[in-house]
């Protein structure tokens, strides 16, 4: 039987954000939901409490949901049917694979890319990990 994914949550206000003109959404374009997946109604539940319904109205803050758990217990689908779900609701939605040291440092590099427009190309100015992962979490 797989482990029950778990949830951390830590809310932080945002004392230095990106532009306020970026809107969008950033995800893994590789992650799609499964026609098999099995309901957690108990999770989704936890997960719309801590992100949805704490939402203070009119104060733009950031919110951050750690799922956790054995592979193939259904965290990457619970996080992808409450973002299906309640994406309107969000200016950004932006996705981190975590399942190694570079894939967060790329994830964060794109979503630093996403934010603050900057290129990294042969010719631009290159982005550190050390600077990309602060900025992208103020």
């Amino acid at each position: 039987m797989a482990e029950v994914p778990k949830l951390a949550e830590d809310p932080t206000t945002a004392a230095q954000v990106a532009p306020s003109s970026y809107k969008g959404h950033y995800a893994n374009s590789s992650l799609q939901p499964i026609p098999n997946y099995v309901s957690r109604p108990r999770l989704h539940q936890k997960v719309k409490e801590q992100l949805h319904d704490l939402k203070n109205n009119g104060v733009e803050d950031v919110r951050i949901l750690v799922v956790w758990g054995l592979g193939g217990a259904g965290k990457s689908q619970l996080v992808l049917i409450y973002i299906r779900e309640y994406r309107r609701d969000y200016t950004a939605v932006f996705w981190i694979e975590a399942g190694s040291k570079e894939s967060i440092e790329r994830d964060y590099i794109q979503i630093y890319r996403l934010l603050y427009s900057r290129q990294i190309d042969v010719g631009y100015e290159m982005v550190k990990v050390e600077d990309a992962v602060p900025a992208v979490k103020r």
